[in-house]
């Protein structure tokens, strides 16, 4: 590799590692039914179903399902959920960035609703996110707010 791509092949991977950063932690449940539901919502954030409609499916009282999932996650499934779609929300506005878009794939039924969330978890907009990975690797973490 000679001229500029060892620079770029550099700065894709310091993005990278910038992008896994900004992400919350999401602690995953080892409980077999915990564990499926998470892996459904993972692969698609926008999933409509309650805590009610995963108990049915799970064969458990939606009780049984919120306390296990607090034991096991230290957060409800509400937050819990809300976080695993603004980490794939974050991921989907690098990628794509129609705010919008990204909005509704991840289960948001408003615009609006998605940008508060989305500010109060990382601290900026889904509209600065959108332009991290085009900053310059020495500059701050975070877009300016």
């Amino acid at each position: 590799m000679g001229g500029r791509t060892p620079h770029i092949v550099a700065l894709i991977l310091d993005e990278i590692n910038r992008a896994r950063t900004l992400l919350t932690r999401l602690p995953l449940p080892r409980d077999h039914r915990l564990s499926r539901v998470a892996q459904v919502i993972i692969a698609n954030p926008g999933d409509p179903r309650s805590l009610e409609d995963w108990a049915e499916t799970c064969g458990a009282s939606s009780r049984t399902l919120a306390r296990l999932f607090h034991r096991e996650t230290g957060i409800s499934f509400g937050q819990w959920r809300l976080q695993a779609r603004l980490n794939a929300a974050f991921v989907l506005l690098m990628t794509h960035g129609d705010i919008p878009l990204v909005a509704d794939a991840v289960g948001f039924s408003s615009q609006s609703a998605f940008g508060v969330a989305f500010r109060r978890t990382f601290g900026f907009t889904p509209g600065q996110a959108r332009t991290l990975h085009l900053r310059p690797s020495s500059s701050a973490e975070t877009p300016d707010v």
